[in-house]
């Protein structure tokens, strides 16, 4: 049998927890550079934890206020964890088939070998979900339904993703292991599995990965179906036909233990609201436009990431502000 740390790429995942520490929940005020300084150190100390048998440290959560008045359970991993996590994800993610990219536009793995970059960059995979979704109103289906999922990344169920959507495409028994050792560990409950950490890359690939049967069965039905993260939208022609997509919905998430959220679920008619929400060509090519010219402005003095998009200015301070481009799934977007 191997060993884990011939079987985890710890160099690349480090690099990979790095570029994401740039949109945590709960900033680090030192930017991981403390870890950076010691670097092969603290590698080295995950590798001999490894050999000796890898015990996760609790996770830190906090309330992160949300656009309502209800917060979301934001996580903090410790550096370790952290790393040991996104490795085993990067294991799982050369093994698992991707969400089908016709109708999951989130969170897309970046084919780039050994970049620090997991997912494509989200602005433009969300500008042509809106764009797709315009061509299929302009076909005549005036009908929209909109919905997301009910705490979403609380109730992602951990055997069922290690044992249905996993399904044996990962032979490595000590890698399933541990992974699910890290993920019982930070299960909000101690009687169910269930719950992944928010605010992660590795977290956001399981939640993306956990829907890939949705995915299928809304193509299989012939839907006009798109998913961002866990916001989903089904273009009809009639509000029949989207009362089918709810059942349909339901029926599917039910299968892994999840529900659609009634308050945030609408179908709309009026294409005025329709619009609200698939925008237009001159809507987004003028956002598109001023997302380059800030990003241009604000870029001065400070290192950039593989899209373009500004990681971290010199200090903490001139931290430049958010502009997500109206993108419903926060994870995806830019929290600087």
């Amino acid at each position: 049998m191997k060993k884990l740390v011939t079987i985890l790429n710890l160099e690349l995942a480090w690099k990979r927890v790095k570029k994401d520490q740039n949109d945590d929940f709960i900033p680090d005020m030192l930017e991981l550079r403390d870890i950076t300084h010691s670097e092969k150190t603290t590698l080295d100390n995950i590798k001999d934890k490894l050999d000796r048998g890898y015990e996760p440290s609790p996770l830190l959560q906090i309330d992160v206020p949300k656009k309502g008045y209800v917060p979301r359970p934001g996580s903090s991993l410790s550096p370790e964890d952290r790393i040991v996590y996104q490795a085993i994800v990067d294991y799982i993610l050369e093994r698992v088939e991707e969400p089908p990219t016709d109708v999951c536009f989130s969170h897309r793995l970046n084919k780039k070998p050994n970049s620090s970059e997991i997912f494509e960059f989200w602005r433009d995979l969300w500008l042509n979900m809106r764009r797709k979704m315009r061509e299929v109103y302009a076909n005549g289906y005036h009908c929209l339904l909109k919905t997301d999922i009910a705490a979403y990344f609380e109730q992602i169920d951990h055997d069922i993703f290690i044992s249905h959507v996993l399904n044996g495409k990962v032979k490595e028994g000590q890698v399933i292991y541990l992974l699910r050792k890290l993920l019982r560990k930070w299960a909000i409950s101690d009687i169910k599995h269930i719950g992944i950490p928010q605010g992660c890359d590795a977290s956001t690939y399981i939640g993306n990965v956990y829907l890939t049967d949705l995915d299928k069965n809304m193509i299989r039905q012939g839907f006009k179906y798109f998913r961002w993260a866990d916001e989903i939208y089904v273009l009809t022609k009639d509000k029949p036909r989207a009362r089918e997509a709810i059942n349909a919905i339901t029926h599917e998430l039910r299968r892994l233990h999840l529900n659609l959220q009634d308050t945030k679920t609408d179908i709309l008619t009026e294409s005025k609201k329709i619009t609200e929400e698939i925008g237009t060509e001159e809507e987004d090519r003028t956002r598109d436009f001023d997302y380059e010219f800030q990003r241009k402005r604000r870029t001065k003095g400070t290192e950039e990431s593989e899209w373009g998009a500004p990681i971290f200015s010199t200090t903490y301070n001139e931290r430049v502000p958010a502009f997500t481009l109206d993108c419903p799934a926060s994870s995806a977007c830019l929290f600087l």
